[in-house]
């Protein structure tokens, strides 16, 4: 058998990541025998580092059946005083002394859909690659057809044919980034580097392309295979536990690889007969994955304080009345700002489903009340008998029966009918008023948390 050749992956964080786990996990479950894999971590982020060493204790530390050839992290503090320059040297350097046949560098702006984006590139033998990325529904790539004279961006007459994929092949290029793969020969013989006296720290991707240039050393672009994309990076900030939350708007795409159920297309495809129907006109289908899931409990549970406090009475001054005939101990999107964030969820991935279950109604995109219920062995442990002020409802479960808590469900009177076993991320889609009459059965044990939307009220 073939000797696999010897790499060296970098991964580079410059700047504060959306989605910057799915990138490390993306990476580090690439399709590539470990025994001949080094990976190098450079992290400039101080607010993400604990994230960064969480991931790499997940698969290298705490995992025994890891066998890669070797491992590093380079955080904040040991980075502070390097430029971009400095630190994408200093992971070629490092393939110098491993002896490496091909180097990755890798910016946390990517996202990959597929795990042999390593093989793929090697495949093509080419002393640098990349895989063309873009910006879902844009025009922004992470390779250029021309530069002008300073060695900036300067449109060619193919770059949007190339960059829509209809033109298809292997491109020599005279710019690519955020994605690199070169050859082993390349880096030992110092003909690239990202150092340059024409350019500044910020400039560095500019800078290693025009030394390329510089040195007749060919990058190519290849388009044939979709490997994935990148992400916008503007405007993400610190301010919540979870921030990937609420980049619905700003990174769709990422936000559906993240948070979307990984069985919801193939539901979204089905016809009305072939839906789950636990009790009669009652539907059932995934729609959150467990991270959603596990984020939005931690997001809430993490709130300065008991973020639940003062809910679950009847005198409520959330609502516009300021009355609530049915209280639950809940907490509102509202009270989080991630009310239009539900929305859309609800009009891009809800609405499709009730159009295929209640046949002959269109969801008007409304939801005034959209909450998380939490109920408890200590505190509200069931929920009286009542109708929901919708047109229909949305109930996911967000937690594990049996596990987290026992005893719960649904209890539907006029159908008695008793729903449990609801799996995490699985929704329940109802009608609200006159027909469905129910109540929120008594946990014996534990906490159980579900997420429930009053749609078009």
């Amino acid at each position: 058998m073939e000797t696999a050749p010897l790499i060296l992956t970098t991964m580079f964080i410059t700047e504060r990541t959306p989605f910057l786990d799915y990138f490390i996990n993306m990476t580090f479950t690439q399709q590539y025998p470990q025994e001949r894999w080094h990976i190098r971590i450079y992290n400039k982020v101080f607010s993400q580092a604990d994230l960064v060493q969480e991931l790499v204790n997940h698969h290298v530390i705490n995992n025994e059946k890891q066998k890669f050839a070797s491992v590093k992290i380079y955080q904040p503090k040991s980075l502070s005083m390097k430029g971009n320059m400095d630190m994408y040297d200093a992971g070629m350097k490092e393939c110098v002394e491993l002896g490496c046949d091909w180097y990755f560098a890798m910016d946390s702006v990517i996202s990959l859909t597929e795990r042999t984006v390593l093989k793929d590139l090697i495949y093509w033998n080419e002393s640098i690659i990349t895989t063309q990325l873009t910006q879902p529904g844009q025009y922004w790539s992470n390779f250029w057809g021309d530069v002008n004279k300073d060695g900036f961006y300067k449109r060619s007459p193919d770059y949007f044919e190339l960059v829509k994929r209809e033109r298809k092949g292997l491109w020599n290029v005279p710019f690519v980034n955020n994605l690199i793969a070169i050859r082993g020969d390349v880096v030992r013989s110092g003909s690239v580097k990202y150092h340059h006296e024409k350019y500044d720290d910020s400039n560095h991707d500019v800078s290693f392309a025009a030394n390329a240039r510089a040195a007749n050393v060919f990058m190519y672009t290849v388009n044939l295979k979709y490997h994935g994309h990148l992400k916008r990076m503007e405007n993400y900030t610190d301010a919540n536990t979870h921030n990937d939350l609420w980049q619905i708007f700003i990174n769709p795409v990422d936000w559906k690889l993240n948070y979307i159920h990984p069985s919801y297309d193939k539901y979204a495809a089905k016809m009305r007969h072939q839906f789950p129907q636990p009790c009669p006109d009652v539907f059932h289908f995934p729609l959150l994955s467990k991270k959603f899931s596990w984020h939005i409990i931690h997001e809430l549970e993490s709130i300065p304080g008991d973020v639940f406090a003062g809910s679950g009475v009847n005198n409520d001054n959330r609502l516009a009345g300021g009355y609530e005939n049915v209280p639950t101990v809940d907490v509102h999107f509202t009270q989080i700002n991630f009310q239009q964030e539900w929305l859309k969820v609800l009009r891009d991935y809800v609405g499709p489903i009730q159009m295929r279950v209640f046949e002959g109604y269109k969801f008007h995109g409304s939801a005034y009340l959209s909450f998380v219920v939490k109920y408890h062995e200590a505190g509200q442990r069931k929920l009286v008998p009542h109708h929901d002020h919708s047109t229909f409802t949305t109930n996911t479960a967000l937690n594990r029966q049996n596990i987290d808590y026992e005893g719960g469900g649904s209890y539907f009177i006029r159908q008695k009918c008793l729903v449990r076993d609801v799996d995490i991320g699985w929704t329940l889609i109802h009608p609200g008023r006159l027909t469905h009459f129910h109540e929120g059965k008594e946990i014996t044990k534990g906490t159980r948390y579900i997420l429930v939307s009053f749609n078009d009220p």
